[in-house]
């Protein structure tokens, strides 16, 4: 797994919005979750629930 796209628009508390079909670059992921890089910091995402994986 290498990128994702968001299923839906997400409003991240010290960020702001991130639109829905927004595309990311995962760093890592597990069975669960998904980690994007997000600045300077993780963001974490469910992988059934928040996102489509691409590729």
């Amino acid at each position: 797994m290498r990128k994702i796209e968001l299923k839906h628009d997400m409003n991240i508390p010290g960020w702001g919005v991130i639109k829905q079909g927004e595309k990311f670059k995962v760093i890592e992921f597990n069975k669960r979750f998904v980690y994007v890089q997000l600045g300077k910091c993780k963001l974490r995402l469910a992988r059934k629930r928040d996102c489509n994986i691409l590729y």
